[in-house]
């Protein structure tokens, strides 16, 4: 949206967007909902910007998301193997399937026994460490002082705790180890689901539509319009112009069964810290618990090469895919070849950014003053 235009004819208009809004954490802490309208340019050549502040709408759905302190932890692969040995009766990708979201719930509870409340747990311990030193103080035996070390330890035990699972949902990269950087880590988390919420948007009709409902409301009609059945003409003739992608040798590899130690493979060159499928678990959790789930994953994967999907439930986009059919994806060795170069992401040795970098070095060359040599006097 362009706020700012200086009113000269076409060719020579310009548009600019110069007017923002810029607030801070504490800002967001108070008004997390607040949204700018951007208004005509009536009375002058910038937009005037309607800000409206309202508390940020904290009724979402919390779903599961596998925690990586959680492989550190005694219990882990006990609970694991516990939850993964229960009778499933079916294909094996639906035995794997039920078997993990087993695992999922088990952690789930698991976890809130186990670790506590990692948020809370570190402010329970200031108080008590602060009544622990005014005891020491008043009466420095070796008991006061036992009680005050164990707290100070649990206290930078659920510090670190705190400051790894800041990290990962953060999922910050280029950020490398070192100091503690919890308020950093908590202003990217509260960046990335202000980027992830719509506040309002436009209908099909032009008119702007608030609310988690009505937001909803306008998305499902959409993509009902979008996806519904539109009188085409189609030409098949235009198929035979396509070169051919895949070679006998190609063919004879996708018909051939994976081998435990090619899948172990691809489960080890998983990043950790990838973000985690519609089931909550990453490639940590498959990482740690290979030992375990290897049969159950190897069956899932052997199955998938030997059957063709049967319901449309069977396909879905890759995004939407847990990590066990990433695993399956990154075994089809051909799909670098015939994907387009055009398409990025989710293919290895390609990234989704090259595609903005191109674009950006495009916009900035064409800004760039023309320079070229003169056809009648040769100079530059």
């Amino acid at each position: 949206m362009f706020t700012w235009c200086d009113n000269r004819d076409p060719p020579n208009t310009i548009w600019k967007r110069l007017d923002r809004l810029v607030y801070n954490s504490q800002w967001f802490d108070q008004f997390g909902g607040t949204t700018i309208t951007h208004l005509s340019r009536s009375c002058s050549d910038h937009a005037l910007l309607l800000i409206t502040c309202k508390k940020e709408n904290t009724d979402y759905i919390s779903y599961f998301k596998f925690l990586n302190i959680w492989v550190e932890h005694d219990d882990f692969l006990r609970l694991v193997q516990q939850n993964r040995s229960g009778l499933v009766i079916g294909d094996p990708l639906f035995i794997l399937y039920q078997k993990l979201k087993r695992v999922c719930k088990s952690l789930s509870t698991w976890s809130r026994r186990a670790f506590g409340d990692i948020n809370e747990e570190p402010k329970r311990l200031e108080t008590t460490i602060r009544k622990l030193e005014e005891n020491s103080f008043n009466n420095n035996n070796p008991s006061n002082r036992m009680n005050l070390s164990r707290a100070k330890a649990d206290y930078t035990k659920f510090l670190k705790l705190q400051d790894s699972v800041l990290r990962q949902k953060a999922r910050v990269k280029w950020l490398q180890e070192g100091d503690a950087n919890i308020a950093f880590f908590h202003g990217t988390l509260k960046n990335k689901r202000k980027r992830l919420t719509i506040q309002k948007i436009k209908d099909i009709n032009g008119d702007w539509v608030e609310g988690n409902k009505d937001v909803g409301d306008v998305v499902v009609k959409f993509y009902e319009h979008l996806f519904s059945p539109k009188n085409t003409t189609e030409d098949h003739n235009v198929l035979e112009v396509v070169r051919r992608s895949i070679t006998d040798e190609d063919n004879v590899g996708l018909n051939a069964d994976p081998t435990l130690l090619e899948i172990k493979d691809n489960v080890f060159s998983l990043d950790s810290d990838s973000a985690p499928g519609p089931d909550g678990l990453n490639g940590k959790f498959y990482q740690a618990a290979w030992n375990i789930i290897a049969d159950d994953l190897y069956r899932e994967v052997v199955c998938f090469f030997q059957e063709s999907p049967q319901e449309f439930k069977h396909f879905r986009p890759i995004k939407l895919c847990n990590v066990s059919s990433k695993i399956i994806a990154r075994l089809i060795k051909v799909l670098p070849n015939i994907i387009s170069p055009n398409q990025s992401g989710f293919v290895k040795g390609r990234a989704i950014s090259d595609n903005i970098f191109l674009a950006q070095e495009i916009i900035t060359d064409i800004a760039k003053p023309k320079k070229g040599i003169s056809p009648t006097t040769g100079i530059h």
